[in-house]
C-alpha cells in the first residue's frame, strides 16, 4: 500500500474534522477584538482559573477509559467501554465539591472558584465535557468525523455569540465561565441526539458483568494514562496553577489571553490532525508507520513555520490594532512563547503513539520528567525573583527540551506491531 496523502482518506478525515474546527476558530478570532474591548484581563484571569481547575478535573473524573474505545475488534465490546467511561465520569463528579473545597485552601486559582461561587458550575461543566469526550471517540471509531466536527461549531457558536450577548448587555466577571458551561451541555444534548439517530437501533443486552471486563482489562488507562495525562495538564496549567499566587490578575489575564491566541492553530489543524493519525497508524503496518509519522510532523512543522515568524516580528504592531493597545504587553509574551509553540504544533501527533502501541507506563514516565523540569523552571525563576516575563520563558526553554525528547522516542516506537493486532493473530 502505498503512502498518500491526496488520494486516500487520511486527508480528506482531517479536512473533515479541521473545517469544523475552522469554522469554530474563525468564529473565536472574529470575536476576539470585541471581546478584548468588552473584558477586562482581570476578567480573563477568571476564566483561567475555571479552564485550569476543570481541565485537571476532566481528566481525573474521566478515567481515561474512552480512549480504549478505538482499540476492541467488536463494535460490542466498544459499547461496554463507553458504558464504563459514562459511568465513572458521573461516579467521579461527585466527588469534586469536597475536591475543589479541599484545593482551595491552598492554591489560589481552586480558591478563586470557591470565592466566586463557580463550584456547582464547574461540576457540570466537567460532567458535561467528559461525557462528550466519550462519545467523541465512539464516532472516531465509526468514522463519523462530521458528527465531531459539527459539536465543535456548536461549542464556538454558543460560546462566543453568549459572550457577545452578555458582554454587550449583561456584563458580570461570570460571563465567560457560564458561557463555556452551557457550550458543553448543548454540545452533550446535540452529541446524545447523534447517537441515538445513528446507533440507537444496535441493540445490545448489558449489564455490570460486562462492564466489569473493560474495566480490568484495561486498567492501565486509569493508572497510567489517566495519571500521565493529569501530570499533562498540571504542566500545562502549572504557569496559571503557580503565578496567580505570586502575580496579579492583570498579568495573569494577559498571559491567559496571548496563550489562546498563539495556541490556535494547535487548536485548528494540530489536534484533528492528531485525532485522525492515531486511527490511521493504529491501522498501518509496521513498515508505514515511521513514514506517517515523519510526514506529519514534518509538514506541521512547515505549515506553522512562517505565520509564526511573521507574528514574532509584527507582534506588538498586531496586537495594539486588533485587540486594543491595552493588550500591547502580551505581544512581549507572545513572542517569548513563540519558538516553544511551533515545536509543541509540530510533535503534536506523539501522544498518539503512545496510546496505540500501549506503552502506557512510559508515557506516564514522560509526563514525570515533564513535570520535574517544569518544577525546577519555576523554582528557579521565584527563587531568583524573576519578572513575570522571564519566568514565561524559562518555561518554555523547559517544554522545549521535553518535546524534543518525547519526539525521538515516539519515532523509535514506531515500526512494531500494534499490541491489539498482535493479540487478534494469537
Amino acid at each position: 500500500m502505498r503512502l498518500n496523502f491526496g488520494r486516500h482518506s487520511f486527508l480528506k478525515n482531517v479536512v473533515t474534522l479541521m473545517s469544523g474546527t475552522v469554522i469554530a476558530q474563525m468564529l473565536t478570532i472574529l470575536a476576539s477584538p470585541v471581546l478584548s474591548r468588552l473584558f477586562s484581563p482581570e476578567d480573563f484571569a477568571l476564566l483561567a482559573s475555571f479552564t485550569s481547575v476543570t481541565s485537571l478535573c476532566v481528566i481525573f473524573c474521566s478515567g481515561k477509559y474512552e480512549m480504549a474505545i478505538l482499540l476492541p475488534e467488536k463494535d460490542g465490546d466498544a459499547r461496554n467501554i463507553l458504558r464504563l467511561s459514562l459511568f465513572v465520569c458521573a461516579l467521579m463528579c461527585c466527588l469534586l465539591p469536597l475536591i475543589i473545597i479541599g484545593i482551595g485552601g491552598f492554591n489560589e486559582a481552586f480558591n478563586t472558584l470557591v470565592e466566586n461561587d463557580l463550584i456547582l458550575i464547574a461540576v457540570v461543566f466537567v460532567l458535561c465535557s467528559n461525557m462528550c469526550e466519550s462519545f467523541r471517540y465512539y464516532f472516531l471509531r465509526k468514522k463519523q468525523f462530521k458528527a465531531i466536527s459539527s459539536r465543535t461549531v456548536v461549542v464556538s457558536l454558543t460560546t462566543v455569540g453568549l459572550n457577545l450577548l452578555c458582554g454587550y448587555f449583561f456584563y458580570s466577571r461570570k460571563v465567560f465561565v457560564t458561557s463555556t458551561t452551557i457550550a458543553q451541555i448543548v454540545a452533550l444534548i446535540l452529541f446524545l441526539i447523534l447517537f441515538f439517530r445513528l446507533f440507537g437501533k444496535e441493540k445490545q443486552a448489558w449489564s455490570f458483568e460486562l462492564i466489569k471486563r473493560p474495566l480490568v482489562r484495561y486498567w492501565k488507562f486509569p493508572a497510567f494514562t489517566m495519571s500521565g495525562q493529569l501530570i499533562n495538564s498540571v504542566t500545562l496549567n502549572m504557569p496559571i496553577l503557580v503565578l496567580v499566587n505570586y502575580f496579579s490578575d492583570t498579568m495573569i489575564g494577559l498571559y491567559a489571553f496571548v496563550y489562546k491566541i498563539a495556541s490556535l492553530p494547535m487548536t485548528v489543524i494540530g489536534t484533528n490532525v492528531t485525532q485522525v493519525f492515531m486511527q490511521r497508524v493504529s491501522q498501518s503496518s509496521p513498515s508505514e508507520q515511521k513514514k506517517i509519522f515523519l510526514k506529519t510532523s514534518a509538514a506541521l512543522f512547515l505549515l506553522i513555520l512562517p505565520p509564526a515568524v511573521i507574528g514574532v516580528i509584527f507582534a506588538p504592531q498586531l496586537f495594539s490594532f486588533i485587540f486594543g493597545e491595552k493588550w500591547i504587553p502580551a505581544a512581549t509574551l507572545a513572542r517569548l512563547m513563540a519558538p516553544m509553540l511551533v515545536i509543541r504544533f509540530a510533535t503534536s501527533p506523539v501522544s498518539a503513539i503512545y496510546s496505540i502501541k500501549e506503552k502506557n507506563i512510559l508515557s506516564f514516565i514522560y509526563q514525570i520528567v515533564r513535570l520535574v523540569l517544569m518544577a525546577i523552571g519555576f523554582v528557579i525563576a521565584l527563587s531568583l525573583d524573576c519578572s513575570f516575563e522571564m519566568t514565561i520563558f524559562i518555561n518554555s526553554l523547559a517544554l522545549i527540551a521535553f518535546y524534543l525528547l518525547d519526539y525521538i522516542t515516539a519515532f523509535f516506537l514506531c515500526g512494531g506491531e500494534n499490541p491489539e493486532k498482535e493479540r487478534m493473530g494469537e
